[in-house]
């Protein structure tokens, strides 16, 4: 039996399927095993009143299955987070898709990066945690509620 030879990107295990498959292929995760500038994973956060990326600086990447590791800046954070794709030229809007043509990159929100690989969300039956990773993340700066979220509740990238 052959099967698929689709790598996942950041623990770079193939696909558990039979080669030609048909839809997304499924991968058993393994270590993270590229360099911390591949995995591209960016948190966001408001500056002089503008949403900025940035890469966590307390994480080894490499300690991490790329299974787990979305979780943990989901359950730390309580909202989502963005992976870096090189550029796909598709530069129309897409809600969750930002496109930074300084660095011809994209980043994509955790759900459509593991579509954009054709990978199964690892998180797909986890759906309590996964809408902390699709979570817009911008705080909330209105006094007029003490009861809110701390965060937007819309998806991340919204419009």
């Amino acid at each position: 039996r052959h099967t698929c030879d689709k790598l996942c990107p950041l623990c770079k295990c193939y696909c558990s399927k039979e080669y030609g498959h048909e839809g997304e292929c499924r991968v058993k995760h393994g270590k993270i095993v590229v360099s911390d500038d591949e995995v591209g994973i960016f948190e966001t956060e408001i500056v002089d009143n503008k949403v900025v990326r940035r890469q966590p600086e307390d994480i080894r990447w490499q300690d991490w299955r790329c299974d787990q590791i979305c979780s943990k800046l989901g359950r730390s954070s309580g909202r989502g987070h963005l992976h870096r794709v090189s550029c796909s030229r598709n530069h129309s809007r897409q809600e969750g898709r930002q496109h930074d043509s300084t660095n011809n990159v994209d980043f994509l929100r955790h759900d459509l990066y593991w579509l954009h690989h054709n990978i199964i969300d690892p998180y797909a039956d986890q759906e309590g945690l996964r809408g902390n990773l699709l979570g817009c993340g911008v705080p909330c700066t209105s006094q007029t509620h003490t009861n809110a979220p701390p965060y937007c509740t819309g998806l991340l990238g919204h419009t």
